[in-house]
């Protein structure tokens, strides 16, 4: 096989073997230090978004997890948000075309104790979501039980309905 000056080389009948350039463009891992972390960070992959278990942006995992369904007149969102002991501890917003959802979860461990591994979340979260249709904001209730956050949210029907509103949680026992 003969070489060229850039690197190629023909293989046997003087044929151009593409891929031997590939050789030369360096080892491929180094892709990552080469464009730098958040390289990808900013490129939508919209069949990517609200995966469970999916890291965002930051590379931390998605928190609270939410599944929504689509109940013909209404949407539910089922939200885990465990240890929450009252309603100062979540707090939700609609609009007319997003849900909000923040607040903070606990440390269960005391001041003397040592973590070996964490696999919960802990401390400070908001998860955005956008959601498919409208929904009225005034309509929307929300229930939470034994770490299990429900929110219904009735779709839009008129345009008389207000585009935001904070929504009070009921806790049961």
């Amino acid at each position: 096989m003969a070489s060229k000056k850039d690197g190629s080389s023909t293989g046997p009948n003087n044929s151009y073997n593409p891929f031997d350039m590939l050789r030369n463009m360096g080892d491929m891992q180094n892709l990552r230090g080469i464009l730098g972390d958040d390289f990808f960070k900013n490129i939508p992959f919209p069949q990517m978004q609200s995966n469970p278990g999916e890291q965002n942006q930051d590379g931390d995992q998605t928190y609270p997890l939410v599944d929504l369904y689509d109940r013909g007149h209404e949407l539910v969102a089922v939200v885990e948000v465990p240890g929450a002991a009252g309603a100062s501890d979540i707090s939700i917003r609609v609009g007319s075309q997003h849900l909000n959802i923040r607040g903070r979860a606990a440390d269960f461990g005391g001041r003397d104790d040592r973590l070996i591994f964490a696999e919960r979340h802990h401390g400070t979260y908001e998860r955005d979501i956008e959601l498919p249709v409208r929904v009225v904001v005034d309509k929307v209730k929300a229930t939470y039980r034994q770490g299990i956050l429900i929110v219904r949210l009735q779709k839009y029907l008129s345009s008389s309905d207000p585009d935001d509103n904070y929504i009070p949680i009921t806790f049961e026992e």
